[in-house]
């Protein structure tokens, strides 16, 4: 719980202040004092550092956690609690690693390959076909990355690694822990199946947990070595091909997504607040399922827009408001300069605001700051004149324009530091038809989240369905580059043969390690 408040106070305060460099926030909240080393007013730190350290801390939980389970579980074993526990189910539990093996869905797969006889043999045909196309696109594609890494650093690359907390989000942890958890039970369903589709028996199915790294895995009889190379080839690229199955159906249903959501939520012209937290500074000026339609005169669309829009508060010259010359005057009489004095000085809760001609005046914000946003006089009214609040150099005066259920509210008046306003409140780009939804943030942020998760299966499963078919040691791509040299080259020598997978599975392996070294350091750069 400890943990997940730190993430939770990082993703406003990091996001915030690696896009627009103002520290000072971190400096005052208590739930960061362990970035303070590195967090100086007017002196921007290393994020690598600041990044690093909360991942060391969710590594040293992690840890922690997986140590204590170890511990309970192996007093418990010892006991006998769980002998016929562990012998019922195949369970195996070592410290950082667990696994669970299981043969009750051998009748199962036996079924559905029964069942689909007429289809499955045509089906992993095809599949065979992909998984040698995709051997070969997997060894140009890891040739071209590392030229293009090494020659180009700071372009997009064709393949980069993906690292929770460096280079994606760190609450994007779970995402990416699901997808890379159903890709590899989707892959290993695709070996069996098809295992059995071509009359090959399979002995069981399981799971593993190794740290942090999620996995399965497919017992098939021992025999598989003796079938012919083409019934081989086919099982062993029918992992790949399940990847790729699963890879299209997210990406078809990310693309599908908006229109799916459509009779469960709408789609304003505006970045819909989906999360006020109790110490908002405006918890009593903003609720859940307001509308930001502005921010300044900068108009408000959708999340990517608000976002623009909040960093031209920063890059943007401070805009001044329209106010009329009367009541500037009379504020003159009423109440005189003792706002503009140094804050020991000023009692009260006036603002100070200077005119054109740099004369001070003090009005009261909330209600004399709610003219048009000006530069100069000329683009105010002839009885009114442009004034500028006096601020602090990292402060700023902020209006944001707001519709609650179709009506215009006022404006809500901010002046001070912009990074308290961004982790004031969460925003998305939909808004929920109906209250049987509740007003929960889960049914604000659900679409978002969906958006993540079936990018990360789009991505992650299309990344095992090329890059496991590499010729590599230890994966599919090895298994497939034995079966068809076997297959297209019947008559070439055993010597021979030997050498020749040696020697492309050396020079493949080589480029995937490159790869990894350098996609790593250019992600530490």
């Amino acid at each position: 719980h400890r943990t997940q408040q730190t993430l939770h106070s990082l993703s406003h305060h990091i996001s915030v202040e690696v896009l627009l460099s103002d520290w000072r926030l971190c400096l005052e909240d208590p739930s960061l004092s362990f970035v303070r080393p590195w967090c100086h007013r007017g002196k921007k730190p290393d994020f690598r550092l600041l990044t690093m350290n909360a991942i060391l801390i969710l590594v040293y939980y992690y840890c922690q956690s997986w140590l204590i389970f170890f511990v309970v579980m192996k007093a418990l074993e010892l006991a006998g609690w769980l002998d016929g526990l562990f012998q019922r189910h195949d369970v195996v539990i070592r410290l950082g690693y667990a696994q669970y093996y299981t043969d009750r869905l051998n009748a199962h797969v036996q079924r559905l390959s029964q069942r689909l006889e007429r289809v499955l043999p045509l089906f992993y045909t095809v599949g065979m076909l992909f998984g040698l196309l995709a051997m070969l696109s997997a060894v140009l594609i890891l040739i071209f990355n590392l030229y293009r890494t090494i020659t180009a650093p700071t372009a997009q690359q064709v393949l980069t690694a993906v690292v929770p907390g460096m280079n994606v989000p760190l609450w994007h942890g779970l995402h990416y822990f699901i997808a890379i958890f159903v890709s590899g039970l989707f892959h290993e369903y695709g070996h069996a199946l098809c295992a059995s589709t071509e009359r090959l028996p399979v002995h069981g199915m399981g799971i593993f947990l190794m740290f942090v790294y999620p996995g399965a895995f497919v017992s098939i009889d021992d025999h598989m070595q003796t079938i012919d190379p083409k019934r081989q080839l086919k099982i062993i690229c029918a992992g790949a091909w399940h990847n790729f199955i699963l890879s299209t159906v997210a990406y078809s249903l990310l693309l599908l997504l908006p229109l799916l959501l459509t009779p469960l939520y709408a789609n304003p012209a505006a970045a819909v607040v989906s999360f006020v937290p109790e110490e908002s500074i405006l918890l009593n000026h903003v609720q859940q399922g307001d509308e930001i339609t502005a921010i300044n005169d900068c108009p408000v669309i959708d999340t990517m827009s608000f976002r623009s829009c909040f960093v031209s508060v920063y890059t943007n010259h401070q805009p001044g408001v329209c106010t009329s010359a009367s009541r500037i005057e009379q504020a003159k009489k009423e109440n005189g300069f003792q706002c503009c004095e140094p804050i020991s000085l000023n009692p009260s809760a006036l603002q100070c605001f200077l005119d054109m001609s740099l004369s001070r005046v003090c009005l009261q914000a909330t209600q004399d700051a709610r003219g048009d946003l000006c530069s100069i006089d000329a683009e105010c009214e002839e009885d009114q004149r442009c004034i500028r609040p006096t601020l602090e150099a990292d402060e700023r005066f902020v209006r944001i324009s707001l519709e609650r259920k179709g009506e215009r509210l006022d404006d809500v008046l901010f002046i001070g530091p912009p990074g308290a306003l961004w982790s004031a409140f969460d925003t998305v780009n939909r808004q929920p038809r109906f209250r049987l939804w509740g007003w929960s943030s889960l049914a604000y942020s659900l679409p978002s989240e969906l958006a993540i998760l079936l990018h990360y299966f789009f991505s992650l499963s299309g990344a095992l369905a090329l890059l496991n078919m590499a010729p590599v040691f230890r994966m599919d791509g090895y298994h497939a580059l034995v079966a068809a040299l076997r297959l297209f080259f019947p008559t070439l020598p055993e010597q021979v043969h030997k050498r020749l997978c040696s020697g492309i599975v050396y020079v493949c392996t080589f480029l995937v390690l490159a790869n990894t070294i350098t996609a790593m350091l250019l992600i530490a750069q």
